[in-house]
């Protein structure tokens, strides 16, 4: 499996120039982008050789001696010594600290928005991934432990009248429950996206008991958004699509171009890589279409009819408007009366990651129509 043009394999011990290319520009990132930049370097290191892994411990040392500011060589400082002592690179990521913080900050922006705290598998199972059953139930055992159920078939050759090889050829097939999928992926923190930052809220991300076409793991969620590619597959799971395998292996993309439009600030070419290869994408009734501002691209809130934007607030709903471009009241009226999440016309919203500001556009069944 190839990572870039000089063809990086598992159990490599040299270091890909893509990987060389992003230590010289590492010291630019801070904050949020700098951690994404060193998981990266995780994905590397984990088809790497432990060999390599001392040549990648140097290269990020070399690149926090580049950085003037102090925040920042510290940090690539400490990948650097996390790395050679066996460590990641990237602080761990903890996505479920991160929605609470997310949606904390939201209700403070937006304190007249319903955003309802989701129910996470994790929440009916102890911090140890056990099982608590009812006592009646259990009473000499009140904690279980929920093993998998394995199968065994072994295949032989050997019939009547037909002489047996030496060696006996069997097969051993394991099938994990679907329960205990559940409890792996519970245990799993999903990943983090910067530019769609709920993709469970959105619908985009869903459980499914499916195997990811990429890794081939059940990992209890599976993206079910708009796919690019020239195959079709069943399901993608969001680990995959968020470390950027489902692009290497499948070639797959996930939206269409980010910003223009004609309308739209056109971005750097990073962020729209990260937007149409590493990002959930969402669907539209027509092309869907990522809103850009501020340089970089807005966060997808979701789709959204007159309740959900009422329920967003008075700039989200003018944000629409601006969008659709409709200047009389009594027009405005009757369209935004129209707009429904579910059966069209459909608003989709986004907001702006520098200045907070929403925006976005609308679309609906006939494309004619649509702004």
């Amino acid at each position: 499996m190839n990572m870039d043009s000089e063809g990086l394999e598992v159990g490599a011990t040299k270091l890909p120039q893509v990987m060389l290319q992003l230590a010289e520009v590492l010291p630019q990132f801070e904050s949020e982008a700098l951690e994404s930049q060193l998981q990266s370097f995780d994905v590397f290191l984990e088809m790497m050789a432990p060999e390599g892994r001392p040549k990648v411990a140097r290269l990020l040392a070399e690149a926090a001696a580049k950085s003037d500011v102090p925040e920042r060589r510290a940090r690539i400082a400490a990948a650097a010594d996390s790395v050679a002592r066996g460590g990641r690179a990237a602080a761990p990521y903890n996505h479920e600290e991160a929605m609470r913080v997310y949606r904390a900050e939201f209700r403070k922006q937006f304190p007249q928005a319903d955003v309802p705290e989701p129910k996470h598998p994790r929440d009916e199972r102890d911090e140890e991934g056990w099982e608590v059953e009812e006592a009646a139930k259990v009473e000499a055992e009140p904690r279980v432990k929920v093993q998998p159920e394995v199968k065994v078939e072994v295949v032989t050759e050997a019939e009547p009248g037909v002489k047996v090889q030496p060696e006996v050829k069997a097969k051993m097939k394991a099938e994990v429950t679907a329960g205990e999928n559940e409890a792996a992926a519970a245990d799993t923190p999903l990943p983090w996206f910067k530019y769609h930052p709920d993709p469970i809220a959105t619908g985009s991300v869903v459980k499914s008991a499916a195997a990811c076409a990429c890794c081939g793991h059940v990992r209890g969620y599976a993206y079910v958004g708009p796919v690019y590619s020239e195959e079709e597959y069943e399901a993608i799971c969001p680990w995959c699509i968020a470390d950027g395998r489902a692009n290497d292996q499948l070639g797959a993309s996930f939206s269409d171009e980010v910003g223009g439009y004609g309308d739209w600030e056109e971005v750097p070419e990073r962020v729209s890589l990260e937007v149409t290869q590493r990002t959930p994408g969402f669907c539209s009734w027509q092309q869907a279409r990522w809103w850009t501002h501020c340089g970089d691209a807005g966060e997808f809130l979701g789709a959204a009819g007159k309740a959900e934007l009422l329920g967003m607030g008075e700039k989200a709903v003018a944000a629409i408007r601006a969008a659709a471009n409709v200047a009389n009241d009594e027009e405005w009226v009757e369209f935004f009366r129209a707009l429904d999440r579910d059966h069209g016309p459909t608003a989709y919203l986004f907001r702006c990651r520098q200045c907070k500001g929403f925006g976005g556009y609308w679309d609906c069944h006939q494309a004619g129509d649509a702004a």
